[in-house]
């Protein structure tokens, strides 16, 4: 994944993410390198778009792995 900005587009495009890119925005998001507003279009898009599992997954080990350190 190349930035946060490329998994915020393919989601308000309407694109599922795979486990791997919605591990990598949440890493992104949980270190401080999306700002406020780009948070709230990621979640809001997401919510519109609808979750896959593979995006929850991914989601999941994300915070896992900040929760296991």
């Amino acid at each position: 994944m190349k930035s946060f900005l490329d998994c915020l587009t393919k989601v308000i495009d309407g694109e599922d993410l795979s486990e791997k890119e919605a591990f990598f925005a949440l890493n992104e998001i949980a270190k401080g390198s999306a700002n406020d507003f780009q948070v709230a279009a990621f979640l809001s898009a997401l919510k519109t778009k609808g979750e896959t599992q593979k995006e929850i997954a991914g989601f999941v080990k994300s915070v896992r792995s900040k929760a296991l350190k």
